[in-house]
């Protein structure tokens, strides 16, 4: 009797997490939820945790192309951004203020709009794990999927920080993210899937609104940085 191999999908990811996240390229679809935990401490005492949905967040890939689609759930005016990105060109995309309109972006600034508009820990940590050191976690499953769970943390602060970081993410076998935290003082901010496919047409990675000239208004991520110039991730 012939015995089946039974293939962790885990397993590769959970031995060299830094080399195949780093590399990695997926084609999916998935639906995350942003939330913000404070915890006050006056006087060495800590108070109940504050915890707020900021923004639901629609993330489609298929290399070369991207479409992250932000909409703040925590606000008096309704506000959705987008930041398109394919190899050479990228766009910024918002429905306010004034008439909903899609702009150009300078090439070298696409990273700089995805990291502004998302605030997503793994977009700010993706580059610098291979300098953290990391730690195994138990698996977890979400949004009907068992992900590898990590935690990367730096001993001193890595290059445009200044303060010790750690940040925590639980993945697919293929790379694709399915929870993402990171604190910073008192603040904890994470994104978590929702939802997941693993299937990207065409519509998910197309422009919203038509295009306009000029620059992209003035919105969460404020102005486009300086050319050649590496900006922080915003926490």
């Amino acid at each position: 009797m012939r015995r089946r191999l039974i293939v962790d999908p885990l397993a590769a990811i959970e031995k060299d997490p830094d080399g195949i996240l780093t590399t990695a390229q997926p084609a999916y679809q998935a639906t995350y939820e942003t939330y913000m935990t404070w915890l006050t401490v006056y006087r060495g005492v800590s108070y109940p945790t504050t915890v707020r949905h900021l923004t639901t967040v629609v993330y489609a890939s298929r290399p070369p192309d991207s479409r992250w689609d932000v909409t703040y759930v925590d606000v008096d005016v309704p506000l959705t951004e987008n930041v398109v990105v394919h190899a050479q060109s990228a766009e910024y995309c918002t429905n306010n203020p004034g008439p909903a309109a899609c702009y150009d972006l300078p090439p070298n600034e696409k990273d700089f709009w995805v990291q502004v508009t998302t605030e997503s820990p793994w977009e700010g940590y993706r580059d610098v794990i291979r300098k953290m050191d990391v730690t195994v976690l138990p698996r977890e499953r979400i949004a009907g999927r068992e992900g590898a769970c990590f935690r990367w943390a730096s001993r001193k602060p890595l290059p445009t920080r200044t303060i010790d970081d750690s940040f925590e993410g639980c993945f697919t076998g293929e790379g694709v993210m399915l929870r993402a935290m990171m604190d910073l003082g008192t603040t904890r901010t994470e994104f978590r899937a929702v939802t997941l496919r693993d299937r990207v047409v065409d519509a998910d990675l197309a422009r919203p609104y038509g295009m306009k000239p000029g620059p992209p208004p003035i919105g969460t991520g404020g102005t486009a940085p300086p050319a050649r110039v590496a900006p922080t991730p915003k926490h």
